[in-house]
């Protein structure tokens, strides 16, 4: 139907009949998104951004926040998992490619309201975790510098680095810019991205290749390789600190393990093409092959590195993170004092990389996934925001779609800007602001990852003409796509089920993102009620697209 020069779409089943003078009373305005991610660029969506700043730190740490985790083993088993999810999830969305992640499944088979509170976690948690990544970027970044000058014997860098990290406005205002870079690509439209997305995804991909070739050139020669970069005797150093005051290695625990599986599964996404599907060329191709095909890759790539790590530095690194975690140990250290760097996956492949070039690449890789975070990270928010405004369950401004670029514009925008309160309290609350995020950011995502297997279960059960649009792949008469979603809840759900206690703030943090998708469902329903529109006639549609 064409009202002026735009173009308005009804709900299917819909009918253009009614009494004389009696307003139609549903309509939608046509999308403005165009397929414009191409088959070259898609597959980065997924592979190009699984190795973060905040992964590249858990990676490290996860052995010290669970004393006696196998980190091989959680990764590996982790990997397979999510394998399995990345199948059921490319079943789903080549049945319903429309852009809006989590929100249009769930909203269409299970429940409007359970999918607008999915919505609202996303729309509010990505921008503020993000701006949590941009600051922890930029402080890695300035860990990179001195590193580089460690490495390459530069007493210039090494200062310059120190200077820059000692004041936390430095990092708010690196952070900041990277922000405005990622308003101005993402604001350039679909294409722009998905060219953005592959670039850096090779980068990110490179990366994580260096820092398992600097792992294993380390094996069996770790102390060489730590002592060239700090001075004869800094390895012993470190381990008679560490024997001297009471370092015990941690024993191998299985109740650890089980603990920590959480953690890989709810923070390893190679699906993260999901939000931007209705935007991609050939989806019935394309979806598998950034899905499945980047969950492959990040199984390889993360059992590779958690494995070099591992078995390179063996106890060591239990005893460095003794040490360097206690201000009145670092003090007495006489070859490494000054030399204390941050634990992370990719500083401690460039502490033991045996070449200063290659110590600096491997110290720079968690960046190329952070300037690919800009833009999925910006996906998962404004693609949500500007579902609900197709659907009339949010505000109307953010579907507004740009004309020459096809993007969300307030949409944009909104994530600019919700990304900035995080950013700068990381400045002046590390523990607070870093600590609760990360934590929530676990738990809601595997609360997400939950919502959405719920959906794989359901689609084919309550919307068979939806599912029935995709691959339609059936064992023993049930749909594939339902028999894996289970397997994915069940999971999900012992994991959630098993998870040590979030802490206070955290779980404030999850609470308050779910309460604001029911408060706005209640408000939209209503409003939309007033109007004579129904909820049920709103998500009995498969628009908004």
């Amino acid at each position: 139907m064409l009202r002026g020069k735009n173009l308005y779409v009804l709900p299917l089943g819909s009918s253009l009949r009614m009494a004389a003078g009696e307003p139609l009373l549903f309509v939608r305005q046509a999308s403005g998104l165009t397929r414009a991610i191409s088959s070259y660029t898609v597959i980065f969506f997924g592979l190009g951004l699984n190795f973060l700043p905040f992964q590249y730190f858990l990676m490290g740490n996860i052995s010290f926040i669970f004393p006696g985790v196998n980190l091989v083993a959680i990764y590996f088993f982790g990997g397979l998992f999510v394998l399995l999810e990345v199948v059921s999830m490319a079943l789903l969305y080549v049945a319903m490619p429309r852009s809006g992640a989590i929100y249009l499944p769930m909203s269409r088979s299970i429940s409007p309201m359970l999918g607008m509170m999915e919505a609202w976690r996303s729309i509010i948690q990505n921008p503020t975790q993000r701006g949590v990544t941009a600051f922890l970027g930029a402080s890695q970044f300035s860990a990179f510098v001195i590193l580089t000058g460690t490495f390459t014997g530069s007493a210039g860098l090494i200062s310059l680095g120190k200077a820059f990290s000692s004041n936390a406005w430095n990092l708010v205002a690196v952070g900041l810019l990277i922000q405005i870079i990622g308003l101005i690509v993402t604001w350039l439209g679909p294409g722009i991205m998905g060219k953005w997305v592959a670039i850096f995804g090779i980068g990110a991909v490179i990366g994580i290749i260096l820092v398992s070739a600097s792992y294993v050139g380390a094996l069996g020669n770790l102390q060489t390789r730590w002592d060239s970069t700090f001075g004869r005797g800094a390895y012993n150093e470190i381990v008679s600190t560490a024997n001297s005051n009471g370092f015990s290695p941690p024993a191998p625990s299985f109740s650890a393990t089980l603990a920590a599986a959480l953690t890989p599964i709810s923070t390893t996404f190679p699906y993260t093409v999901m939000p931007l599907v209705g935007e991609v060329e050939k989806p019935r191709r394309n979806i598998p092959l950034s899905m499945v095909g980047s969950g492959l890759g990040v199984l390889f790539f993360n059992t590779v590195a958690t494995w070099g790590y591992t078995a390179s530095y063996g106890n060591f690194a239990n005893m460095y993170n003794f040490v360097s975690t206690n201000a009145n140990l670092t003090s007495k250290l006489t070859i490494m004092q000054g030399k204390i760097f941050p634990i992370d996956l990719s500083s401690m492949a460039a502490a033991v990389s045996g070449s200063p070039a290659l110590s600096g690449l491997a110290a720079f890789s968690p960046q190329w996934s952070n300037f690919n975070d800009l833009i999925v990270n910006n996906a998962f928010c404004s693609r949500p925001l500007f579902a609900l405004a197709m659907d009339r369950m949010g505000p109307s401004v953010f579907a507004t779609v740009s004309p020459r670029w096809h993007s969300p514009v307030a949409g944009n925008i909104f994530w600019f800007g919700a990304s900035l309160p995080t950013l700068f309290l990381s400045a002046v609350d590390t523990t607070g602001t870093v600590g609760g995020i990360l934590n929530g950011t676990v738990f809601a995502f595997a609360l997400a990852r939950s919502f959405q297997h719920w959906s794989e279960v359901a689609l084919p059960i309550t919307r068979p003409e939806i599912a029935q649009q995709g691959f339609n792949i059936k064992i023993g008469g049930i749909d594939l796509m339902s028999i894996l979603g289970g397997i994915a809840t069940v999971v999900f759900l012992y994991l959630i089920g098993t998870n040590p206690a979030q802490s206070a703030n955290s779980s404030l943090y999850v609470l308050v993102m779910y309460g604001i998708g029911v408060f706005f469902f209640i408000y939209y329903s209503a409003k939309n009620a007033k109007q004579g529109i129904r909820v049920n006639q709103i998500f009995s549609t498969l628009p908004p697209e």
